[in-house]
């Protein structure tokens, strides 16, 4: 299922990479959560779970809780297969300190370091929208996550880094 179709109280989870996915790579990754989102279950219970890709580089999954909770094991599962793709393919899906930094329909995916660099070059200013992976609901879909970089947790940790100079 699609992320349309998720009711916007629905819990997400955000997995970035390390790198853009190739399009057979996407195509890939899209066949395998289809699959496995349509049969993802807790305890026997069926979940209602939807997926997308984003920017070519981030993985959004997301599940109904009011519709059946996933269980820690459920959500392993999830993680698993995000594993084994990333390790098919010499990715790495859990990359939780880059800042991703949507351009139309890709993204710029970018280190602290690079982050920095950017900042200084006034590539990233303090409105520049950035992707909030520390969002925990759908809301009304994953636009929805974007958020200016100085509200960014990297943003909030650089300004107070700066700030204690």
């Amino acid at each position: 299922m699609s992320l349309a179709g998720m009711a916007p109280h629905s819990r997400v989870w955000w997995f970035t990479a390390n790198r853009p996915f190739t399009h057979a790579e996407a195509d890939e990754l899209r066949a395998l959560l289809a699959d496995f989102t349509a049969t993802w279950q807790a305890h026997g219970a069926d979940l209602k779970a939807g997926y997308s890709l984003l920017y070519d580089c981030v993985v959004c999954i997301a599940v109904d809780e009011n519709f059946t909770a996933p269980s820690g094991c459920s959500i392993d599962k999830a993680f698993r297969i995000l594993q084994d793709f990333g390790s098919r393919h010499r990715m790495d899906l859990f990359q939780r300190t880059l800042l991703i930094v949507p351009e139309g329909d890709s993204a710029r995916i970018l280190t602290k370091t690079e982050v920095a660099e950017a900042i200084q070059s006034g590539k990233i200013q303090s409105d520049t929208l950035v992707l909030n992976t520390l969002e925990m609901q759908l809301n009304s879909g994953p636009e929805a996550a974007l958020i200016p970089f100085e509200n960014s947790w990297l943003g909030r940790q650089l300004a107070a880094n700066l700030l204690a100079k």
